[in-house]
């Protein structure tokens, strides 16, 4: 080293070698874990149940004039206005599609949908599948209004026979619902340090 300013350093060893880090856990892997973590479960639909909710949306929910398609009086479309409805406990039945890309949006909204009350169904469809009857190129969640869609209402009914049930309880206090595992009786605390652990390993 040269220089006055060099000559006051007494801390820089010849021989030090910068430390190698070791490597940090995939940020894929842990999205994906925290996502299994937080999703709701979808329930299983069977393909003929399937074609007929999708039979009963064509008949109830579409309505043509003028060789166009529009949404019937009651349904609600757009991710915004149905959570405006869904916040407002104006719907009694919530139809989302299970592989839409939003399905975090999605997660959100049903959860906020049943606890309002709304009879929440995940079709094992993509929202471009769902958007079809209406025309449009995609359509991530359908509400139906409380006030044209009465819990007797044949879509309203299979919809309920259909519903996903949630937990009340917080994502990180239970299991991943595709594991057979529980996670052991430990604090959300424990539980999260225990999740960093196995990505890190």
């Amino acid at each position: 080293y040269e220089g006055a300013a060099a000559s006051r350093i007494h801390f820089i060893r010849a021989d030090a070698k910068p430390l190698m880090q070791g490597a940090s856990p995939s940020k894929t892997k842990l999205k994906a874990s925290l996502l299994a973590l937080c999703e709701p479960g979808w329930r299983e639909i069977s393909p003929r149940d399937v074609s007929m909710l999708m039979q009963s949306i064509n008949g109830s929910c579409v309505t043509s004039t003028d060789s166009h398609l529009h949404a019937s009086r009651g349904v609600v479309l757009g991710m915004r206005a149905v959570t405006r409805a869904a916040r407002r406990a104006e719907l009694s039945a919530l139809l989302v599609a299970a592989h839409s890309h939003s399905s975090l949006l999605l997660q959100q909204l049903a959860c906020m949908a049943d606890s309002h009350g709304a009879a929440v169904c995940a079709l094992p469809c993509s929202s471009a599948r769902l958007g079809q009857p209406f025309g449009l190129l995609r359509a991530s969640a359908i509400g139906l209004r409380r006030d044209a869609f009465p819990t007797e209402h044949p879509l309203v009914a299979a919809a309920s026979k259909h519903r996903t049930r949630f937990s009340e309880e917080a994502p990180l206090d239970r299991a991943a619902p595709h594991s057979s595992e529980t996670l052991p009786d430990i604090d959300a605390g424990a539980r999260r340090d225990a999740l960093k652990s196995d990505l890190a390993a």
